[in-house]
């Protein structure tokens, strides 16, 4: 059990919380002696398979996260958002269509459980935050938190570093759940971002999408020199066939579910069977390029 007050975040939703719960449960929750709370859509908490100590809910129209984006103005007092769009891929999304992705759902999730922790008196009652999603599978014991270090997994970087999971110090919370903020605080700033192209980690395909976007405003914000890369023990997992747009799935017998993305599975399955589940990479190169010969797609590999 770790010596440190941890708070297990977890966003969006969990679409089967009977298959998910106990897993996290026995690998994360009991591993770090944490609490729980979830930041999701009205009408989507679990019901009785969780165990919520603070539960945190949006009046949204899961599927299109305009009126998401206004909100989040208005609490900022911020600026028109909409030129963004012209920014291609599914960073934003979805904004009327989720077969063109759900990249904006965890991106506006982090800043609205920011909110509440903060109305809530939160922000300072936790040592750590492991901010999570509710669809993945954790096969084994989850990493133990570094005091000063940010922890993202090791895989699925895809021009950035992965959005789903991080482990973040209280240091380093606020900033980090806030990095969605420059959609509404500088959306001029963030579309010169883009149009320089500068950025080592760009995609081959026009525009951005979570990671890429999450790299980009860790680095803005200051917290690359915060950040390390760890071995993770978890995938992204459903008893039942993800939607068309996941047309690289396959079904696992070990672990009777679908896997939503190969490599992602491919990578926990090597670091439990290497015995470095967990391991910290500290001298490391990214090969921003690595294709997955599967799937096909620019995932990205570190080593």
């Amino acid at each position: 059990m770790s010596i440190m007050k941890t708070l297990i975040c977890i966003i969006g939703l969990v679409a089967e919380p009977r298959f998910i719960w106990p897993n996290l449960k026995k690998h994360v929750v009991g591993v770090l002696g944490a609490d729980v709370c979830m930041a999701t859509a009205r009408g989507h908490l679990p019901s009785d398979e969780f165990d919520l100590k603070y539960a945190f809910e949006y009046d949204e129209e899961y599927g299109d996260l305009h009126g998401a984006y206004d909100f989040m103005r208005e609490c900022e007092n911020g600026k028109e958002w909409r030129d963004l769009k012209v920014i291609g891929d599914n960073w934003l999304r979805p904004l009327g269509n989720i077969e063109e992705g759900t990249g904006g759902i965890t991106l506006f999730y982090k800043w609205f459980l920011w909110k509440n922790l903060k109305e809530h008196n939160l922000l300072n009652e936790y040592d750590q935050f492991v901010i999570t999603r509710g669809d993945y599978l954790h096969v084994a014991d989850i990493i133990q938190p570094v005091k000063d270090r940010i922890l993202i997994p090791g895989y699925e970087f895809h021009g950035g570093m992965c959005d789903r999971m991080a482990i973040v110090p209280q240091e380093y919370i606020s900033q980090f759940l806030r990095l969605g903020t420059s959609i509404v605080l500088e959306p001029e700033k963030l579309l010169e971002t883009y149009n320089k192209q500068g950025w080592p980690h760009i995609r081959i395909r026009k525009g951005w999408n979570g990671e890429t976007f999450t790299c980009i405003m860790v680095m803005n914000a200051g917290l690359g020199n915060k950040t390390s890369f760890y071995k993770p023990t978890m995938f992204t997992a459903s008893t039942n066939p993800p939607p068309g747009r996941f047309h690289h799935t396959m079904y696992c017998g070990i672990h009777k579910c679908y896997l939503r993305y190969r490599n992602e599975y491919r990578c926990v399955m090597d670091n439990i069977k290497n015995g470095d589940c967990n391991f910290i990479y500290i001298n490391y190169n990214i090969n921003w390029s690595y294709i997955d010969p599967e799937s096909n797609q620019v995932v990205g590999k570190i080593s």
